[in-house]
């Protein structure tokens, strides 16, 4: 599919997100949101780890059970590693960890949060989850969390088939995606053509609100949806306190 790229997606206070800034990102229009989000993204910039300095309780105890999988440091990969609070928790547990998301803004500030964790020295850069730019099976390990709303079904089955691509035979990998009916995106606008689109706000400190493409399909559409990737095998799938979590492993 061919995609016409939307440079920004941001509404001012009074809320609000233009019907013409929705239009242009929506699925069915061909439009790649990946440009919308970065660009919301980018304004919010510090504001995130404000506000989401907390890891998941989820994910922490997913790297703590295959932390102790091999005397060896596994190498990890956190796709969409965000300001770097997973990252934070896979280098105390002794990771070789690379981090990637498709934010400067947010790369930065990992890069400075992890300058006072003790463990290995993380590879952090900037690059797509739909294009990651690494050789075939060079992870033990992959988490991906709360990324993949934020692509609708195409470019989703896209970058489950870069993450699966790097992942060794045998590795497993953690993802997790916001479930419709978590509170922090029900609140959000629904898009005028799309229902598993939704918008949603994020308030900064002054009261400006960024508005951000959420893709939030059911659990069980979204699995459904998956069925055709190869090369894993689903390990579990449920919702947790609100989100999809699903883990794989490599075949």
């Amino acid at each position: 599919m061919n995609y016409r790229i939307l440079n920004w997606v941001v509404a001012s206070s009074p809320p609000t997100v233009a019907e013409e800034v929705k239009s242009s990102c929506r699925q069915s229009s061909g439009v790649d949101p990946r440009a919308a989000v970065d660009s919301a993204y980018q304004r919010i910039g510090p504001d995130f780890d404000r506000q989401r300095s907390t890891p998941w309780a989820f994910v922490v105890e997913w790297l703590e059970e295959h932390a102790g999988k091999d005397a060896a440091s596994a190498d990890l990969l956190v796709a969409g590693c965000g300001h770097g609070r997973h990252v934070r928790v896979a280098m105390k547990l002794g990771y070789e960890v690379t981090g990637i998301d498709a934010n400067q803004r947010m790369i930065s500030a990992a890069e400075q949060a992890c300058l006072y964790v003790s463990g290995p020295t993380p590879r952090l850069l900037v690059a797509d989850v739909c294009d990651i730019p690494f050789q075939d099976a060079s992870f033990d390990a992959v988490i991906c969390i709360a990324v993949l709303h934020h692509l609708p079904f195409d470019l989703c089955r896209a970058a489950m088939a870069e993450l699966v691509r790097v992942l060794r035979g045998g590795g497993e990998m953690l993802v997790s995606c916001w479930d419709p009916s978590a509170p922090s995106v029900a609140k959000g606008e629904p898009d005028a053509e799309d229902d598993d689109v939704r918008w949603v706000p994020w308030s900064l400190p002054d009261g400006e609100r960024i508005m951000r493409y959420y893709h939030l399909p059911s659990l069980e559409r979204r699995m459904q949806d998956w069925s055709t990737l190869s090369g894993i095998e689903e390990l579990s799938v449920g919702l947790l306190d609100q989100n999809q979590v699903m883990t794989f492993r490599a075949e």
